[in-house]
């Protein structure tokens, strides 16, 4: 492995995931022992794309909702984001029970509202890229698709996952309420969405409708208040797509949030591994080697 400013001061111990594009590992910092994940990306091609997610990235680094960016590293050809190491995806988890998924939703509409206010689109919102930190925290993660508005729409830019993105739509706040909307599908469920279609089909096919055919979906796990506000998620139509303030506000959402007596921000999702006794951190301060 030849990134020596890296290997200064982290030590590798595993790769936690791989991507198209880059790759995730856990390290320790040499100085003080603490745990983190490090995703590298390689920059021999454009770096565009990497540079428009640590901008994005330093922004959000106050956010609650957000996994947290410690520092950045650069090797020859190679940028490595050091952030905060949370338990795992909810892709490990699924699928969820009512109140859980309910409070996951809570907590990534809250993240996306913020989002949202300053011009942001995270572009591939799906289970695997909402995480669950040690201390049941939920947060949003990999913002390498994220667009920002006034950044433009070069032909670099990908948009996201096909699954998770509504027909004809790319670089859109919506975007996001529809790949959240279909997220929660499969957090209740268990199931892929649109399973009898493959990949490469799922968006020629809906742009054929104008309603959301309800036979692509298995509805028996679906409480009847959370399929009311899956289809205001997944309404075709975006003007008529739900915003993240009116999904915090829809009933299904509100009874969670009223059952726990505080604002979504202020719950946990129940960490179902043992709490992890490694020395974790993370600081407001972005340092770069």
């Amino acid at each position: 492995m030849l990134f020596p400013n890296l290997l200064d001061k982290f030590q590798v111990t595993k790769t936690i995931g791989m991507g198209g594009f880059s790759t995730v590992f856990e390290v320790i910092r040499l100085r003080d022992g603490k745990h983190f994940a490090c995703k590298t990306n390689s920059m021999m091609g454009d770096d565009k794309l990497i540079l428009q997610e640590l901008k994005i990235m330093a922004q959000l680094r106050h956010d609650p909702g957000v996994v947290r960016l410690v520092a950045i590293v650069r090797d020859l050809g190679f940028c490595h984001i050091i952030m905060e190491l949370c338990e795992g995806t909810l892709l490990s988890r699924l699928p969820l029970g009512e109140d859980e998924a309910a409070l996951v939703v809570a907590k990534v509409a809250e993240t996306l509202q913020r989002m949202h206010a300053l011009g942001m689109a995270h572009n591939d919102i799906k289970p695997g890229n909402i995480l669950v930190g040690y201390d049941g925290e939920v947060k949003v993660a990999d913002f390498g698709l994220s667009w920002q508005e006034g950044q433009g729409k070069g032909p670099l830019m990908r948009g996201g996952t096909a699954r998770y993105m509504p027909p004809g739509e790319r670089f859109k706040e919506s975007c996001d309420i529809w790949a959240l909307g279909v997220t929660l599908y499969e957090m209740l469920t268990g199931k892929i969405a649109y399973e009898e279609l493959q990949t490469p089909q799922v968006l020629s096919e809906l742009e054929r409708y104008e309603d959301l055919p309800l036979i692509l979906f298995d509805w028996s796990r679906v409480p009847v208040l959370a399929k009311d506000l899956m289809l205001g998620m997944l309404n075709l139509d975006k003007k008529k797509r739900l915003t993240a303030a009116q999904i915090l506000e829809h009933p299904w959402i509100k009874r969670i949030t009223q059952n726990y007596n505080r604002p979504a921000s202020d719950t946990k999702v129940e960490v179902k591994a043992k709490q992890d006794v490694r020395m974790m951190g993370g600081q407001a301060s972005v340092p770069m080697y």
